[in-house]
């Protein structure tokens, strides 16, 4: 698991998995190496076929997937970053407008998986977040080291446990 500090987890008594927050999670680099590889390799391939034709076609294909190449080289040297602690989660993604998104717990109504051609996390906020709740909810991207699944039931245990606990102190 990619995370800031290798003593966040630890096993308990009852064989749970235990985090010690905050807890930092990165997206995964092997979409995007694989992304690189591929786009490169079809850019190489559609300059191979401009320099032997000379049509114009494929000079666009060369331009678009260079383009792409890029595009992957950003996404692995500027990760998206997920940091989760005891107020709620936030969403740190340094080549988007809106760079930091902070979500508390007290605005998500729940957490589940949503399969799209491959599983992803995603949360629904309540109506008094302020912000627009969207059919289906927002989606998280992969976090790479842990699946799926067990982030979703992650972020669902911590949304319960301290939406409850902040319940009690008021």
């Amino acid at each position: 698991m990619e995370n800031d500090s290798s003593s966040n987890l630890s096993n308990t008594t009852d064989g749970d998995i235990a985090f010690e927050l905050p807890l930092t999670l990165r997206t995964s680099r092997g979409i995007f190496i694989g992304g690189i590889l591929m786009s490169a390799m079809f850019a190489a391939i559609s300059l191979w076929m401009y320099m032997h034709n000379k049509e114009w076609p494929a000079l666009v294909g060369t331009l678009l997937f260079a383009l792409l190449t890029l595009l992957f080289v950003l996404g692995l040297l500027y990760p998206i970053t997920l940091q989760i602690d005891e107020t709620g989660f936030t969403l740190s993604r340094p080549l988007s407008k809106r760079k930091t998104v902070v979500t508390v717990w007290q605005h998500i109504e729940q957490f589940g998986v949503v399969n799209i051609g491959r599983p992803y996390v995603a949360y629904q906020v309540t109506e008094s977040s302020g912000r627009r709740r969207i059919p289906g909810g927002y989606m998280l991207p992969a976090f790479a080291g842990m699946p799926t699944p067990a982030l979703a039931a992650l972020l669902e245990t911590c949304r319960e446990h301290f939406t409850a606990t902040a319940q009690v102190r008021s």
